[in-house]
């Protein structure tokens, strides 16, 4: 249901997954708390369940493998133009490839990382362009906060990936720097 834009904005977070052992609960709850809607990509309790606000898919959820602990988890995908590339920078810079760069119908190309304190990501290159930014309406993602035992470090790590500016922010964080990333002048 995504309408083709062909924007291309890296560094924009334009994508977020639930993995959930329960995704009739969490239907249930943020249907309720956001007024979500969902549509089930296919037939069985572990396909994959897409999120929309109004027209707009916003978001996925999906069971974990089996081999993966049991633990509900947000994922936030960053817009890049070339996921093969992020992949490679993030092993570089001490990072792992939690799920090499696949290309995925109706989505692009994505790929699952996690940079050098563990922290996990997706990158995605949308294969329908990336959402414009346009005001957040009630209910949409609008900000993404990485909590790092090194934010200088974790900030030149993310701005070599996504070509973020970097600022400090008048507002600090409890006991320590907040940094601000921003993509094409928007934080």
């Amino acid at each position: 249901n995504a309408v083709p834009s062909q924007l291309a904005a890296p560094g924009n977070f334009i994508w977020f997954d639930l993995v959930t052992d329960d995704v009739a609960a969490s239907r249930s709850f943020y249907g309720a708390l956001f007024g979500w809607t969902f549509r089930s990509t296919g037939s069985s309790a572990s396909d994959y369940t897409v999120v929309s606000l109004g027209q707009r898919d916003i978001g996925g959820m999906l069971r974990p493998e089996a081999a993966v602990a049991p633990r509900a988890r947000w994922i936030s995908l960053m817009s890049v133009t070339d996921p093969s590339a992020a992949a490679q920078l993030t092993v570089a810079r001490g990072g792992k490839v939690l799920v090499a760069p696949a290309a995925v119908p109706h989505r692009g190309t994505h790929a699952l990382l996690a940079d050098a304190e563990g922290a996990v990501f997706g990158v995605l290159r949308s294969s329908t362009g990336d959402p414009v930014d346009t005001p957040v309406p009630d209910g949409d993602f609008f900000w993404v906060d990485l909590f790092s035992r090194d934010p200088a470090r974790a900030a030149a790590f993310y701005r070599e990936l996504a070509g973020y500016e970097v600022y400090h922010s008048e507002l600090e964080a409890p006991g320590g720097t907040r940094l601000v990333l921003a993509a094409g002048g928007l934080a």
